[in-house]
C-alpha cells in the first residue's frame, strides 16, 4: 500500500480514478500514470513470493527430470546427454538465477522481463526435449508445453500487454519448431492447436478478472484510507490527520533541537447565522470557499491546513518567521 504522505498528496484526477474504479463505473480501469506505477509496484510486491516459488518449482522439476526418465520407462537407464545438458546445464541454473532476481530486484520492472525471457526459454527447452524424446525411448504429449504460459499467467499476475506478448512468443516457438522438425510423429493436430488457443484465452480471462478484482480492492482501500484522514466536505485534512501531523512536527523539532512553527486556530464568526438565514447548503459553500482560500497558505512540505470541527480550522506553518506569520494571518483575515 501507499504511505500516508503519498495518499494525502493524491491529485483530483487520481482521486476520481479511485472512485470510478472502486465503484466499477465505466470500462476504464487504468489509473493515471503515477498511480498506475504505484499499483504495478504493489502487484509486484504482492506476487513476489509466488514468482520466487514458481522459479524454484521449475528448477526443481528440471533437476528431477533425469530421474523421471527411469521412472516412466520402469527400468534403470542412464540419462540421455540432451536431457542432462538442457535440464542440469541450462534450465536449473537459469531458474535459480531468476529466483534470486525475483527476490533481490522484485521492485524493478526488469524482473518481469527477465521472468518472461526465462519462461520463453523453458518453452523452447520443452519443445526441444519433446522432439528429441525418441532418443529417450519416450513419447511426450504435445500439450505439455501449454502448462508453461498457463502457470505463468495464473501465478505471476503480469500486465495484459506482457501476457499477450508472451503468448505471441510462445506460439511463434511452437510454429518454428513444427516447421524446423516437420515430423509427423511429433506434429500437432488441428484440435491440439485449438486446445492450446482455448486454454491460453481462458487463462488470460481468468488472470484479467483476478487483476481487475485486485484493482478495485486496491482503489477501495486507498479511498478508505484517504477518507479516514480527510474532511469529506472541504477536502482538507481532518482533525485526526492534523493532530498526527502536529505530533510528527513536534517530534522532529525536538529531535533536531532547532526550528519553530506557527500554529493558528481559526473560527468563522457568525457562521450559525449563515445556516439559519440561508440554509445549510449555503453554509457548506462558505466552508468550501474558505477551505480553498486556506489551502493556499501551506507552502513547505511540513505545512498543513485542516478543518478541525464544524466551522473551526487550523493552520501549521513550520519555520515561519513571526513577521511573515503575522502578514499571512492578516492576509487571511482580509481574504
Amino acid at each position: 500500500m501507499l504511505p500516508q504522505s503519498r495518499i494525502e498528496e493524491l491529485s483530483l484526477d487520481e482521486l476520481r480514478s479511485l472512485e470510478r474504479i472502486s465503484d466499477g463505473k465505466g470500462w476504464q480501469y487504468r489509473f493515471p500514470p503515477a498511480l498506475e506505477q504505484d499499483f504495478q509496484h504493489y502487484v509486484r510486491s504482492l506476487t513476489r513470493n509466488a514468482r520466487i516459488t514458481l522459479c524454484l518449482l521449475t528448477a526443481s522439476l528440471f533437476l528431477l527430470a533425469p530421474g523421471v526418465e527411469s521412472l516412466l520407462l520402469q527400468r534403470p537407464v542412464l540419462p540421455s546427454p540432451p536431457l542432462l545438458l538442457v535440464s542440469l546445464g541450462l534450465m536449473v541454473p537459469t531458474f535459480l538465477a531468476l529466483a534470486w532476481v525475483q527476490w533481490r530486484y522484485w521492485q524493478r520492472a526488469v524482473s518481469e522481463w527477465l521472468l518472461l525471457a526465462g519462461f520463453a526459454l523453458e518453452v523452447a527447452a520443452v519443445e526441444y526435449l519433446r522432439f528429441n524424446s525418441e532418443s529417450f525411448g519416450l513419447g511426450v504429449d504435445p500439450s505439455i508445453s501449454v502448462l508453461v504460459p498457463m502457470t505463468l499467467l495464473l501465478l505471476a499476475r503480469l500486465r495484459t500487454s506482457r501476457s499477450l506478448l508472451f503468448f505471441a512468443v510462445y506460439l511463434g516457438i511452437l510454429a518454428a519448431k513444427t516447421l524446423y522438425w516437420p515430423n509427423a510423429l511429433y506434429a500437432r493436430l488441428p484440435s491440439s492447436w485449438l486446445m492450446i488457443v482455448l486454454i491460453l484465452f481462458s487463462s488470460l480471462l481468468a488472470a484479467n478478472f483476478s487483476k481487475l478484482s485486485l484493482r478495485r480492492h486496491w482503489a477501495a482501500a486507498l479511498r478508505l484510507r484517504r477518507l479516514a484522514n480527510t474532511d469529506f466536505l472541504t477536502g482538507l485534512p481532518n482533525r485526526r490527520a492534523f493532530e498526527e501531523h502536529f505530533e510528527r512536527v513536534v517530534r522532529n523539532l525536538r529531535r533536531d533541537n532547532q526550528g519553530s512553527f506557527l500554529l493558528a486556530l481559526i473560527d468563522l464568526d457568525h457562521f450559525k447565522k449563515i445556516n439559519d438565514l440561508h440554509g445549510h447548503a449555503e453554509g457548506d459553500r462558505v466552508l468550501r470557499q474558505f477551505a480553498e482560500t486556506l489551502s493556499r497558505f501551506p507552502r513547505r512540505p511540513l505545512d498543513i491546513a485542516a478543518r478541525t470541527g464544524g466551522e473551526e480550522f487550523a493552520i501549521l506553518l513550520v519555520n515561519c518567521p513571526p513577521d511573515a506569520g503575522r502578514r499571512l494571518l492578516a492576509d487571511l483575515q482580509g481574504a
